[in-house]
């Protein structure tokens, strides 16, 4: 099959200066894909990290060489020392308009993270291909084919369910696609829908919002849940439900109302609200924060001050309600840009990605602000191993963990540099640990990004 190129950059995670804006508490904020004319992620419910963290999607402009004008295309941002490749896209789906302008969504494996899927449409617009592309090996394939024109929702967690879905106002059945059985099951609609998505339960259940004559008449919306199996059509919100996302494990709903951030569990029962936050969320895939990016609210700053935040990527700990801004987002919402924060957590919710146009670009850009630390490894042992030393220790969560640095830790307290070890090991023997007085581990995610040291001192 021939094939042309669509840039796709392996970028330095941190290739640019890190970026610190305003008045924001400790914001590491960099760029996602540097040197770009305009970027985006694509949504704040859809993943824009792989599912172990070592890619990022991003939309960007580029004109390919066959190309008559520049036409937005996904790009990837990678780990630290990737070189620039490109990703193959055959010919004939390259040249295919709507793939490069109305193909909107490609959405990640949730198992696999070379994995992306995305859809194309015949001449007449009347069937849906669904394919496949391995974004390390560039093979590409055709899973199925169905009547109608449908979309791409974002994939079930169980890694074998994707969900192919009419567009905005639409009301034919939604398509749960088995990826391993090239099964499909039709799940009727209540009405004209403005956003379907799966609930993240193990049931495979449909979560959908229903749209209005008048696009403006929120109140009127219902907010439904699909029972796949008795095909039960359960409302759980009737009114206001702004940018809903459900928790990991699909056991929670939550929404922007008129005044707040809702939470709900899966019978409609109002389990939380917080007033005052707004604008785009989505969850950490732990379940306990929620980043958002609109509202005004009170939190402490970096000084430790009570102060009122708005036009901030912030994240709110469910648990305790305590907000943590993470830094001012600056976004034009409406005007002629029209640019959405919708920021989104990295797995393991040590970063957010979020969008901006006003930060010094003239166009849209992606950023990524650390959100917290990589998780320290666990149980750190220092063992006397002959002449040297054996340094063991756990992994404490290994979504984005690409592996471990080891340090020693010299007679005078500080850290040097041993070696560094791959994500499978769980120990490395120093053999000549002269002039040291312990040893330090670190957690390396793809990103870069680094753990705190945990220490344990040698045994005398």
């Amino acid at each position: 099959m021939p094939h042309v190129s669509i840039l796709l950059a392996l970028a330095l995670w941190l290739g640019a200066t890190p970026a610190f804006f305003g008045a924001a508490p400790a914001a590491n904020c960099w760029l996602a894909l540097p040197g770009m004319k305009q970027t985006d992620h694509q949504y704040y419910d859809i993943p824009a990290w792989n599912c172990n963290g070592s890619l990022l999607l991003i939309i960007g402009v580029d004109q390919p060489a066959n190309a008559k004008k520049p036409i937005k295309a996904p790009f990837l941002a990678g780990e630290i020392g990737s070189a620039e490749r490109r990703l193959a896209i055959p010919l004939e789906i390259l040249n295919d308009f709507r793939y490069v302008k109305k193909n909107k969504y490609r959405q990640w494996d949730a198992k696999d993270p070379d994995i992306l899927y995305y859809i194309v449409y015949d001449d007449a617009e009347t069937t849906t291909t669904l394919r496949r592309h391995n974004v390390r090996t560039n093979a590409d394939e055709g899973l199925l084919s169905v009547p109608g024109r449908l979309n791409l929702a974002v994939p079930h967690p169980d890694g074998d369910h994707l969900l192919l879905i009419p567009g905005l106002g639409g009301v034919s059945d939604v398509l749960i696609v088995s990826i391993h059985d090239r099964e499909v099951t039709h799940v009727p609609l209540p009405a004209p829908v403005h956003r379907v998505r799966f609930t993240k339960n193990p049931d495979l259940s449909v979560f959908c919002n229903t749209e209005t004559d008048d696009p403006k008449a929120r109140e009127d919306r219902v907010s439904y849940m699909l029972d796949v199996s008795t095909g039960e059509q359960r409302a759980l919100v009737k009114g206001v439900a702004g940018h809903p996302d459900w928790s990991p494990d699909g056991a929670r709903l939550s929404y922007f109302d008129k005044d707040g951030l809702s939470v709900v569990d899966r019978t409609g029962k109002m389990l939380q609200h917080i007033k005052g936050l707004g604008g785009h969320q989505s969850w950490s895939q732990d379940g306990r924060y929620v980043v958002f990016d609109g509202g005004k609210y009170k939190a402490t700053d970096s000084s430790g001050v009570e102060r009122e935040f708005t036009n901030y990527i912030s994240m709110v700990e469910l648990a305790s309600g305590k907000i943590t801004p993470l830094v001012p987002h600056n976004s034009k919402l409406t005007s002629d840009q029209n640019t959405h924060p919708h920021p989104a957590f990295s797995p393991d919710g040590t970063k957010v990605v979020f969008n901006s146009n006003n930060h010094g670009q003239d166009l849209p850009q992606a950023y990524v602000v650390k959100a917290r630390d990589p998780d320290e490894v666990k149980s750190l042992t220092v063992t006397r191993e002959g002449n040297g030393c054996r340094i063991a220790w756990e992994l404490a969560r290994a979504k984005e963990t690409k592996g471990f640095v080891i340090y020693r830790i010299l007679e005078d307290g500080q850290s040097a540099v041993l070696a560094e070890a791959p994500l499978a090991d769980r120990f490395y023997v120093d053999p000549t640990p002269a002039g040291v007085k312990g040893y330090g581990v670190a957690t390396k995610e793809f990103s870069g990004l680094q753990s705190s040291i945990r220490k344990a001192d040698l045994p005398r």
